[in-house]
């Protein structure tokens, strides 16, 4: 168990765990980023949800290129990763995630309207960080 001590993003926090600081990456979500609309919404969801609680993390040692630890974070039983995509406030990250209960997830938010698709036409993070090179 870890303690989330600090909210990056939507996608991304810092967790202390036995005196050393880690940061996270939630796997198989992307979610928008701090300027895009919702960015602002999914951080603060993700902070109302775990800030300064105790989580478990499943990482199996992935990092990604910036050395951020990929993982799926647990609040008790609760996956934090699939309720970012249930609230509406992330995509099911397809590039890199093949897993079909985060589709699922994503499907029952869009078809209920819910955060990023309550916009006509969201732009996924992806694409967003694409088009501002």
């Amino acid at each position: 168990m870890c303690k989330v001590i600090s909210i990056t993003d939507g996608d991304t926090f810092k967790v202390l765990h036995s005196s050393r600081g880690f940061i996270i990456r939630l796997e198989h979500i992307d979610c928008p980023e701090k300027q895009q609309p919702f960015g602002t919404k999914a951080k603060k969801y993700l902070s109302d949800l775990c800030f300064g609680k105790l989580v478990r993390i499943i990482s199996g040692g992935k990092r990604d290129r910036y050395n951020r630890v990929i993982g799926v974070a647990y609040l008790d039983s609760l996956c934090i990763n699939k309720m970012m995509i249930a609230c509406g406030m992330a995509w099911h990250y397809k590039k890199y995630s093949t897993d079909e209960d985060y589709s699922r997830i994503e499907i029952v938010a869009q078809n209920e309207k819910l955060g990023i698709w309550s916009e006509s036409k969201p732009t996924p993070p992806w694409n967003w960080r694409k088009n501002k090179k």
